[in-house]
């Protein structure tokens, strides 16, 4: 193999330097868009975390309507929406290890409230359990196609 003239190895030098800058310039550019795709992603996000908000607040309000009017249903001419109800049970005491010995029954190892054993208590009318529990009912709301319309 030849060894390289002085001139060679400038114009090599020179191709090689051009080659460095275009893959430099070509990174930057992915990186850039990785960026800008990134801040997408994010504002998608955002609008999805809103328009979820504004369904769940918007179905809120009509169950609310038509629990106030004693309303099971409302009809419109594609669709219903029909009044849902749920029980949770709310706690109104924070789970501490000195409550185990009263309400170790209720209670899992981690000293977290077992909200299914309170539930089947409140509904016995354990005394207990409805010193720091009670079962609150809430609304919601769910839309239904009316047989025969156009879907």
């Amino acid at each position: 193999m030849a060894l390289l003239s002085i001139e060679e190895m400038e114009l090599l030098a020179g191709k090689l330097e051009d080659k460095v800058d275009g893959y430099e310039h070509y990174i930057s550019k992915v990186e850039w868009e990785v960026e800008r795709l990134e801040s997408r992603i994010k504002a998608f996000s955002d609008t999805k975390r809103t328009l979820n908000n504004r369904v769940s607040n918007l179905k809120k309000l009509l169950a609310i309507h038509m629990q106030a009017n004693s309303f099971k249903f409302l009809r419109g001419v594609d669709s219903k929406a029909v009044l849902t109800t749920s029980k949770k049970v709310k706690v109104s005491a924070k789970a501490t290890a000195d409550m185990f010995l009263d309400y170790g029954d209720f209670m899992t190892i981690l000293y977290r409230w077992d909200k299914k054993k309170l539930g089947a208590a409140l509904k016995k009318g354990n005394e207990i359990a409805a010193r720091i529990a009670e079962i609150k009912k809430s609304y919601g709301c769910k839309f239904a196609v009316n047989k025969g319309s156009a879907e």
